[in-house]
């Protein structure tokens, strides 16, 4: 009979407990937002929002993977600077 290993952990890092199949994927937000998502998010086109960054009012988009993605923080700490 076979007996599995047991996973080691390092120091300081979190443990995963649970079955992580269970995790509703519609619950977990992407972390990189294409410009659809950036418009839906600020309630409009997405020429708009194409034409915001451009003109620098909105944070500035990154290139990964050869697609131009904003980071989802930045976004919703810029929404935040509005309200303030």
């Amino acid at each position: 009979m076979h007996t599995r290993s047991p996973i080691l952990h390092p120091v300081g890092m979190p443990r995963i407990t649970g079955n992580i199949m269970n995790t509703d994927v519609n619950q977990l937000q992407p972390l990189l937002l294409n410009v659809n998502q950036v418009a839906a998010l600020l309630g409009c086109h997405r020429n708009t929002a194409w034409n915001r960054a451009r003109n620098q009012q909105l944070p500035s988009p990154i290139k990964r993977e050869g697609k131009t993605v904003w980071r989802r923080r930045d976004i919703e700490n810029f929404v935040e600077s509005l309200c303030a």
